[in-house]
This record gives structure tokens, C-alpha cells and sequence, in this order.
């Protein structure tokens, strides 16, 4: 993981593969205690890749003012965690891609639980709390809302597209100014989208 300050000098946040990290994808700062947390998954295309590592997955909290990952949570078997995005009661959601379905860590809980069953999405990517605790997820059949992801079961509720466009393969999900910015790098071409997301009509 490396910071890039605004004259564009680089440092590294924590150590090469500090507290078992491999390869690093989905991030989420927080502010409020001044930590980083990650997606991180042994990955053919990490630096020092072994065949015997492939298929473990981790989310890492990272301490940013110490530089060392703190704590970490293993998926149990094999899967690739993948993007995350943290609710406001501290729960952290986060997709696996290989398995087609979301993990959470609740701040009560030390270990991952999944929050439906395998296949439930075709490998989802980039994840976002949105503002009304909901959470937006992508995969590669488009957008949908996870309703109430704090509930024993939740719902899932697919998002219809406007004019028949395609938004499958969604890698990042943000949130700015009451609207979601999406990059689609996965299928196509790149694209950055600016959406409004209209839960009560479904699209």
C-alpha cells in the first residue's frame, strides 16, 4: 500500500506484507480512528506468489499513524475478498468475488459471516453504504440495493437501467455529493458513471 502526497512523492503505508498481507484490493479509510481497512487475497499477480497460498483471503485494519496492520480476518476456505465499505455501526461489508456472495464483520463479532448464500451474485465487485445504511453492490448482471443489511435476512433487490444500458462489471463504488460514482473497467470500455439511485422505483 502506497500514499502519494500532492507534490507526488511516494511512501509505503505499512511494510511488504506486514501481518500476512498478499495482494491488496478493495480499501476503506476511516477517519474516526484513523485506520485503513482492506481487502487483501493471495493472488497470482501479488509479488512473491505462491501456487500453495492461492485462495486465502483476509480483511486487514491497518493502524495508518503506527504503519502496521493491527488486526486480521481470515475467510474461512478459499474465496477472494475482493471491495469493502464500512456501515456507521462500525460493521464492515465486504464482496467475494469467487463465491458470488458479501461478508460482513460486525463490531460484536472476530470473524467473517456470510451475509447470503453462494451464487446469490455473479462475482461481485465494488460495494457502498450508502447513506441510508442500504448497501449498492455491483456484479457483472448490474446494480442492486441490499435492503436492511443489518437484518437476519436481508433483502436483495435488483436495480433496473435506464435505456437499456449496461452496467455489469462495476469495479469501484463511491459516494459524492447525493450522487454514486462507478468505474466500469471490467467489461467494454473504462467508463466513469455518475448515478442517482432510486431505491423506491427500483432503478
Amino acid at each position: 500500500i502506497v500514499a502519494v502526497d500532492a507534490r507526488g512523492n511516494c511512501r509505503d503505508v505499512v511494510p511488504e506484507g506486514d501481518g500476512g498481507l498478499f495482494a491488496v484490493l478493495g480499501m476503506h479509510v476511516d477517519p474516526s480512528n484513523d485506520s485503513l481497512w482492506v481487502a487483501s487475497a493471495a493472488a497470482p499477480f501479488m509479488i512473491n506468489a505462491t501456487p500453495a497460498g492461492a485462495g486465502v483471503s483476509i480483511l486487514a485494519r491497518i493502524d495508518l499513524a503506527r504503519g502496521r496492520v493491527t488486526a486480521s480476518y481470515q475467510l474461512a476456505g478459499s474465496g477472494l475478498l475482493n471491495d469493502l465499505s464500512r456501515g456507521k455501526d462500525g460493521s464492515v461489508y465486504v464482496t467475494e468475488s469467487r463465491g458470488g456472495t458479501i461478508y460482513v464483520l460486525r463490531p460484536t463479532h472476530n470473524e467473517l459471516q456470510p451475509l447470503f448464500p453462494q451464487d446469490t451474485f455473479e462475482s461481485p465487485n465494488g460495494i457502498l453504504v450508502l447513506p441510508d445504511g442500504n448497501l449498492l453492490v455491483a456484479d457483472f448482471d448490474g446494480l442492486a440495493l441490499i435492503l436492511d443489511p443489518s437484518a437476519t435476512e436481508p433483502r436483495v433487490q435488483r436495480l433496473n437501467t435506464p435505456d437499456d444500458l449496461y452496467l455489469g462489471g462495476i469495479d469501484g463504488l463511491a459516494w459524492s455529493e447525493g450522487r454514486v460514482v462507478a468505474i466500469q473497467n471490467l467489461v467494454g470500455r473504462s467508463r466513469i458513471w455518475s448515478l442517482s439511485i432510486d431505491p423506491k422505483g427500483s432503478r
